[in-house]
């Protein structure tokens, strides 16, 4: 199994290719990392090595949702964030949905920008061969730019989407199938490309999520990921992590999107868990969905 590794520091934004080049599938099993019984018991998981967290961290503020408290947790391994406990279903269909388009972080506002995931393209077209393989874009979001253009290279294009509204938006866009994350497990089908874009720090279980894609690869398949480095050390985060600890008891009243916050070590760490090696990894600064200096110091 072999993976090529394209990133962005946030300010960052990560992408990164895992190739399958034969070898066996490696079965994972994961615990319950998000329920509140391991939280209390200090049973809690990186969600992107799997080494045991310690307490909540005191660098980033914790996030009030619908009557519930999560706090974010650093790893000590790979330096990433896991806030638990896991969102609960429930909270998730608050959160996301057509609303989410509309009102939700800046990184939805240009869902349909072709510039976001203008690279991801650029290697689509750079690649004449891969007309007539399959590309799946696993959280396309409501104007995939990515399906449009696998379309109109000759690619077969499919999307999954959790909100039935957005999944609908979708297809009429591309004019491809987009199916619900519940549709597309129990009715798998081989691809050659999976492209995860800004959606792994919306992932409760990463890992799991790429053993699954990793599972339906053809051989020589690709998983193109791009999403932000939010636990990177850069001077906004510096301020970021020094505003949480000098304001203690102010608590994040925006919406969990966010589930975790990576780190460029965390990334290579979430790769090898499930078997992918890494071939390039490139970090490169993005202006969004950084905040202002006055929005991280609130």
């Amino acid at each position: 199994m072999v993976a090529e590794f394209l990133a962005k520091n946030d300010p960052s934004h990560v992408q990164f290719l895992g190739r399958v080049s034969g070898g066996r599938t490696i079965v994972w099993w994961y615990p319950d990392l998000g329920s509140r019984k391991e939280m209390m018991s200090g049973n809690l998981r990186c969600m992107f090595c799997s080494q045991t967290l310690g307490g909540p961290s005191r660098t980033r503020r914790p996030v009030s949702f619908l009557g519930d408290t999560y706090r974010f947790f650093r790893c000590h391994r790979c330096k990433g964030f896991s806030l638990e406990p896991h969102i609960p279903e429930r909270a998730q269909e608050a959160m996301y949905g057509t609303a989410y388009l509309d009102d939700g972080p800046a990184a939805c506002s240009d869902a349909g920008d072709p510039a976001k995931f203008a690279e991801f393209i650029d290697w689509l077209r750079a690649r004449p061969a891969l007309r007539g393989a399959t590309l799946l874009d696993y959280g396309c979001g409501d104007r995939p730019q990515t399906l449009k253009a696998a379309k109109e290279l000759g690619m077969n294009a499919i999307g999954v989407e959790f909100d039935k509204e957005v999944r609908a938006l979708a297809s009429a866009y591309a004019d491809c199938p987009v199916v619900s994350p519940e549709f597309f497990s129990n009715h798998p089908e081989t691809v050659d490309i999976a492209f995860l874009g800004d959606v792994v720090e919306h992932v409760s279980d990463p890992r799991q999520l790429l053993h699954d894609l990793r599972s339906i690869l053809s051989q020589d398949g690709v998983i193109y990921v791009q999403g932000p480095l939010e636990g990177a050390r850069t001077l906004l985060h510096f301020f970021v992590s020094l505003s949480a600890y000098i304001k203690p008891d102010v608590v994040n009243s925006i919406p969990p999107y966010h589930v975790s916050l990576a780190t460029r070590k965390s990334i290579v760490e979430l790769a090898h868990s499930v078997d992918l090696r890494i071939d390039q990894l490139t970090v490169t600064e993005a202006q969004w969905p950084s905040p202002t200096l006055g929005e991280a110091l609130a």
